[in-house]
């Protein structure tokens, strides 16, 4: 008899609209039928116009929770998930995320330049997070202290485990105390579990996706990245600052990879009618050697 797992799938939307990657992801699941010894159910949650992100993905637990579902896969609207991101649903992991990248800024104290970084984190012994940085030829599934949430997959019993919940507890004029954690089953159900961290002046000091993981973590969750889940990240940067970006992810690329037995390999630019950093670089444009 197949086992069956029942997973749903929760877009917090800013913009009122997603990528078509994500569509097409909605789409299969709706087609989707059992793979091997495993049989899925899907239901889709598109939680549009919900600020800031936090208190939408709120919103999204509290769909799930009133749920019998077993998993939720948060998937941002500015995703490009690839057919491999299906992996994470196989993982017995608590938290498991897909190889998506982002931007990184300059961070001096963890010696962050910037360019491209993992949205998969280990933690120093200061309290630091910086991306993880696997070498060619490491196991595909890593643990890690904090992942991103833009394509991350969350079992049920994390996200029922109140010493998750933050206090929930507000007082209306001339009306009781409630507590926004208790479901009364009527209109909208939004557990504190996601929160941004911020400094007094509003200024934010931790996302919400790292506040929680770490959360997760110091209770002993389990939390993975899969680097054959691959999902892109599309976001809007100023332009000159893409610029700038650019030139240090090339630069970085172009400095080589160690592999663990000291092989160097470097990516050399095939011949260009102009300096590096004034083409865009495509696929095909550059090859790979050991040196």
């Amino acid at each position: 008899m197949k086992k069956r797992i029942k997973v749903m799938l929760g877009v917090p939307t800013m913009t009122n609209r997603v990528t078509i990657q994500v569509a097409g992801i909605i789409e299969a699941m709706r087609q989707s039928v059992g793979v091997g010894d495993t049989e899925f159910e899907f239901k889709y949650i598109l939680e549009m116009g919900r600020a800031p992100v936090e208190y939408a993905r709120n919103v999204i637990v509290g769909h799930f929770l009133r749920s019998d579902f077993d998993k939720l896969w948060f998937m941002d609207e500015d995703m490009l998930p690839q057919s491999s991101t299906v992996r994470l649903l196989h993982s017995d992991a608590d938290i498991i995320a897909a190889r998506m990248y982002k931007f990184d800024h300059p961070n001096p104290d963890i010696g962050v330049s910037v360019g491209l970084g993992l949205c998969a984190m280990k933690e120093s012994p200061n309290g630091m997070f910086s991306p993880v940085m696997p070498s060619l030829g490491e196991n595909a599934v890593q643990d890690c202290d904090a992942v991103g949430t833009g394509c991350t997959v969350i079992s049920r019993r994390v996200l029922e485990d109140r010493r998750l919940w933050f206090p929930n507890t507000v007082r209306e004029i001339s009306k009781p105390e409630v507590d926004g954690n208790i479901d009364t089953g009527m209109g909208e159900y939004a557990p504190a579990i996601f929160r941004t961290q911020r400094a007094p002046n509003g200024k934010g000091i931790m996302g919400e996706d790292i506040d929680f993981c770490k959360r997760a973590k110091a209770l002993g969750y389990t939390i993975k990245v899969d680097l054959n889940a691959v999902c892109g990240h599309f976001k809007h940067i100023d332009i000159d600052q893409a610029g700038f970006l650019a030139q240090e992810t090339v630069s970085r690329v172009l400095s080589g990879v160690t592999t663990e037995d000291g092989k160097v390999f470097k990516f050399e630019p095939k011949a260009v009618h102009a300096p590096y950093f004034d083409k865009a670089i495509h696929a095909g444009q550059s090859t790979v050697k050991a040196v």
